[in-house]
């Protein structure tokens, strides 16, 4: 038996109001994500402006207290030098001018960073790269260290705030002493990548390692757990006995690139 026309119509209006109500759904979906994203970008732009002045008034704060620190070393061990030489004592003022020496190489390190971050340009992924390569290629040769660092291209040219560079070169500098220090390693290898708005960067070697259930809590880790967690990020530390040491931190750095 064939469909009246009455139930030809119906089943056609049906058809309609069906794709009708799926296509609402697609764009009530469409601006519920929108909506979502706009939102999240307008918190970060707001904590980026806020931040920014925030760290402005720390890191001008640290480097006053860390020059004025390193200065008052040098006058400390310029006397004691000055007294090591009047008494004749050739060796002992020869490790007052190493003293003398080392405190200079801090302050003319701490302004050269400052200088770096402060430098209009330098606030992209690659700058914190060539930053940070810079900075291991002169410690990584005192122990015939191979290092590889890499910015990958998706990630090369997004920007960072000012705490996002402040943080994350610390972070890397940091872990890169270690390496140097402790891991008894041979290659060092930092990379950067971004995926779904977020940037991440890997520090592993291939060292003698150690035992994440017993080193726990140095200053080194809280350092970095403390940094990241200003970023709003994430990180994980992960090691084995003769297997080396990965670190690995994450944030977001969505929309900044539109608005730095």
């Amino acid at each position: 038996m064939l469909p009246s026309e009455y139930e030809i119509y119906l089943a056609v209006g049906g058809s309609i109001l069906l794709l009708l109500a799926l296509l609402s759904a697609f764009v009530i979906s469409i601006n519920t994500s929108r909506k979502r994203k706009l939102k999240l970008e307008r918190e970060i732009i707001e904590t980026h402006y806020k931040t920014r002045e925030q760290t402005l008034m720390q890191v001008s704060r640290d480097l006053h207290d860390d020059i004025g620190a390193s200065l008052s070393g040098i006058n400390l061990f310029n006397q004691l030098l000055q007294q090591q030489i009047r008494a004749g004592k050739k060796n002992n003022a020869a490790v007052m001018s190493e003293k003398i020496n080392f405190y200079i190489d801090d302050i003319v390190t701490k302004v050269s960073d400052m200088t770096w971050l402060f430098k209009p340009g330098n606030n992209t992924v690659q700058s914190l790269a060539d930053k940070v390569q810079v900075y291991v290629a002169d410690i990584a040769g005192t122990q015939s260290i191979d290092f590889s660092i890499e910015a990958a291209p998706e990630a090369a040219q997004k920007n960072l705030s000012l705490l996002q560079q402040k943080n994350s070169y610390l972070i890397c500098k940091e872990a890169a002493n270690n390496v140097v220090k402790y891991a008894e390693c041979s290659t060092l290898e930092i990379s950067m990548h971004y995926r779904n708005e977020w940037l991440f960067i890997l520090i592993q070697d291939n060292g003698k390692g150690f035992d994440n259930t017993v080193i726990t809590n140095g200053n080194g880790l809280k350092n970095l757990y403390s940094r990241v967690k200003e970023l709003h990020g994430h990180s994980n530390v992960h090691s084995e006995p003769g297997k080396g040491v990965s670190v690995e931190f994450s944030f977001p750095i969505a929309i900044i690139s539109h608005n730095h």
